[in-house]
């Protein structure tokens, strides 16, 4: 089932205090399992082949396709479904290819967030829907996210945050991460090709 925020700070409180490894770090492996059937080749998870590599090099060029749209530094109040900027101030557009190497390299504990709320989610994403609102960086939205990523990061600034909504023309994963960064979070993660270009490399989903 999907989790939400609350269900999910149920599960970190409980790993904490049963002396689990950090959440993130499960996280990071729910998906890494997930992911793997469609990696595997010859036996090794790390060669995904050339043919998966040339396809991840031209969506990378899709999802990094600028088309004119400026970058604002506040919340997107318009329509949530359209052309989007090719990068997001004070933080990075991970591309599926970065995603990829990410899940793989199994060193970075990282948190994943669906800011969609559609049919499907990538699989060990938190649903945050909430966070694509409008609004003010000091909203009660905001006031709240700052609270979960306190408790989900454990004060790790540096923890890497990645939000995804739909595809390229989608702000609303936008929206989330502008509100992570203004709340001082330096590695947020943008993936902007969304559910979308996940799907395109036959990347799992889960109801």
């Amino acid at each position: 089932a999907r989790r939400t925020v609350d269900q999910h700070m149920l599960r970190i409180l409980a790993a904490q205090s049963g002396g689990k490894r950090h959440d993130a770090l499960l996280l990071s492996n729910d998906l890494l399992k997930a992911l793997r059937p469609c990696l595997l080749r010859e036996g090794h998870v790390e060669r995904y082949g050339a043919q998966l590599a040339q396809m991840l090099d031209q969506l990378a060029q899709y999802e990094q396709q600028d088309h004119g749209v400026a970058a604002p530094d506040t919340l997107h109040d318009g329509a949530m479904h359209g052309p989007t900027p090719a990068r997001i101030p004070g933080g990075h557009l991970i591309t599926t290819r970065g995603l990829v190497e990410l899940i793989q390299s199994q060193r970075t504990p990282y948190l994943l967030f669906d800011v969609l709320g559609g049919p499907e989610i990538l699989p060990g994403a938190i649903a945050a829907v909430e966070a694509a609102q409008p609004g003010r960086f000091d909203d009660q939205i905001s006031q709240q996210m700052e609270r979960f990523l306190a408790q989900a990061t454990q004060g790790n600034r540096q923890v890497p945050l990645i939000f995804y909504c739909a595809s390229v023309e989608c702000w609303m994963s936008y929206n989330a991460s502008l509100r992570a960064i203004r709340l001082g979070y330096q590695n947020v993660q943008w993936y902007r090709g969304g559910i979308q270009a996940w799907k395109a490399i036959g990347g799992p989903t889960m109801p």
